[in-house]
């Protein structure tokens, strides 16, 4: 390219740094220009270089071109601008809210949508966004910004099934034409939205059908990425840019399968957050669950979704056993408040964080089984039994968990081996099971073997309560039993 040069990233550069040194109006000059295509795959976060990366160097406005080359940009920069209007994504999941983060109102939610003075706003009950037929981003044309801008889900490059890649527009040229522009757009990370020859009457395009035709290998949450508009009026000619639109996708391991928890199928917002963060740059069903898994075991002091596990049990204070409720409280000003999620909170996120990347998993209740609680012989006493104590008392975010139980919900979870039963909530590494159905019984002697300390009985004939370990035979009372409460 004339009048540019390879440049070596030194100590203490950035690529702001370097553009403004060059003259050159923004890093995004150097980063998105077609020569750094290798090194855009090194680097897929601009804010990230290293000393020793080569970099193509574009030549500045005010640089000595050739008489061709300067003729070529005065007939780019005649053609006009091309401006974005509506974006509507078409992937595999609506996401639903529970609440509004005015930190994310950027990126998320329009400054509109807030009417409560602190950071959240709580919905009621959750809503989908976008709603109805709107699109995910829309331009406010006087103010120069996106009106609004919700972010989408995607499935990854490299998988055997056809997920949905489809994307739709509306565009608007100045001066007014009408005719036809070839139009295309990139994005970081390689992402591209293919060519398409798109119609416009009196400088309008609306609705126009594109699709990605490369995304993420990997599991990614893309945060703030800029898709860069690009148009030409003839196949054979050289494209002039355009707008920059700024998006959040959530690229997921494979298409999600059906969340039946409730008897709803709402993805909720935070749930593609995490579900995503957790396996950022994973792919593969076993390697996306190890990554999510890791949250949840070895029980950490503060859990990474802010929520805390039952540590008012024997209170006043009433655990929530809803993800929707569990988020709101988040927000709450009492501390005994937000540390009220209890086991179905946490069994539900972990499910529901796989089942979005194509991770069959089911919900398993926990119980004493019928004839424990009816009555058994043991060692020549009576007794009957209808609780258990746990091996740990470490919950999510919560040193001193509730001891005993009368019912627990873990979760089933198919991987290369066949199902095996994980507790969320406390942690206990996965055990085999066999495949559950809802409303049927799973058999869990392998997970009640590690999983439960003792059992308290009580003797019917004095009342006396004796502790009896968990036993390996399942004909040995007392023992559990699990049973599918729902599977996707």
């Amino acid at each position: 390219m004339p009048g540019g040069k390879t440049y070596t990233v030194k100590a203490g550069d950035t690529l702001s740094k370097i553009a403004k040194r060059e003259g050159l109006k923004s890093w995004e000059d150097i980063y998105h220009h077609a020569d750094n295509a290798e090194f855009r795959k090194k680097r897929p976060d601009p804010d990230h270089i290293e000393p020793g990366d080569r970099v193509w160097i574009p030549a500045p406005p005010s640089s000595k071109l050739s008489a061709k080359v300067r003729e070529k940009t005065h007939f780019v920069r005649k053609q006009g601008t091309l401006a974005v209007t509506e974006i509507r994504f078409g992937g595999e999941r609506d996401i639903w809210y529970v609440r509004l983060d005015k930190k994310c109102a950027d990126y998320v939610a329009p400054a509109a949508e807030f009417k409560c003075p602190d950071n959240h706003q709580h919905l009621a009950p959750v809503a989908r966004r976008p709603d109805g037929q709107d699109p995910h981003w829309r331009l406010d044309a006087a103010k120069g910004k996106p009106e609004f801008n919700w972010p989408a889900v995607y499935v990854r490059d490299g998988t055997k099934s056809k997920p949905k890649r489809t994307i739709k527009a509306s565009f608007r040229f100045e001066p007014a034409i009408s005719g036809k522009l070839f139009i295309a757009a990139e994005g970081p990370e390689g992402i591209a939205v293919g060519e398409k020859e798109v119609a416009f009457k009196d400088g309008l395009a609306n609705n126009v059908d594109f699709e990605f035709t490369k995304l993420p290998e990997t599991v990614r949450k893309l945060s703030r990425m800029s898709l860069r508009w690009s148009f030409k009026k003839g196949a054979k000619e050289e494209s002039a840019a355009g707008a920059v639109t700024t998006h959040t996708l959530y690229i997921v391991d494979n298409i999600p399968v059906p969340l039946n928890y409730d008897w709803s199928d709402k993805v909720i917002f935070e749930i593609c957050d995490w579900a995503c963060t957790w396996a950022d740059g994973k792919k593969a069903p076993d390697t996306v669950l190890a990554a999510i898994w890791s949250q949840f075991s070895p029980v950490k002091a503060t859990h990474a979704t802010g929520l805390v596990y039952w540590k008012n049990y024997g209170r006043k204070v009433k655990p929530t056993d809803c993800i929707e409720d569990a988020i709101k409280i988040l927000d709450a000003k009492k501390e005994k408040v937000r540390a009220a999620a209890n086991c179905t909170v946490f069994d539900r996120v972990f499910i529901c964080c796989l089942c979005l990347h194509g991770i069959a998993a089911a919900e398993i209740a926990l119980a004493v089984n019928a004839q424990s609680r009816i009555g058994f012989d043991r060692s020549g006493k009576r007794y009957t039994c209808d609780a258990w104590m746990g091996t740990s008392c470490f919950g999510q975010g919560n040193q001193n968990g509730p001891p005993g139980w009368q019912s627990h919900w873990i979760a089933d979870v198919i991987t290369k081996s066949g199902w095996n039963l994980y507790d969320p909530s406390y942690g206990v590494q996965p055990k085999v099971s066999n495949p559950p159905a809802k409303g049927n019984t799973v058999d869990v002697l392998e997970y009640e073997f590690v999983g439960v300390d003792t059992y308290p009985c009580v003797q019917t004939a004095t009342g006396d309560v004796d502790n009896h370990p968990a036993h390996k035979d399942a004909s040995v009372l007392p023992h559990l039993f699990g049973m599918s409460l729902w599977t996707p």
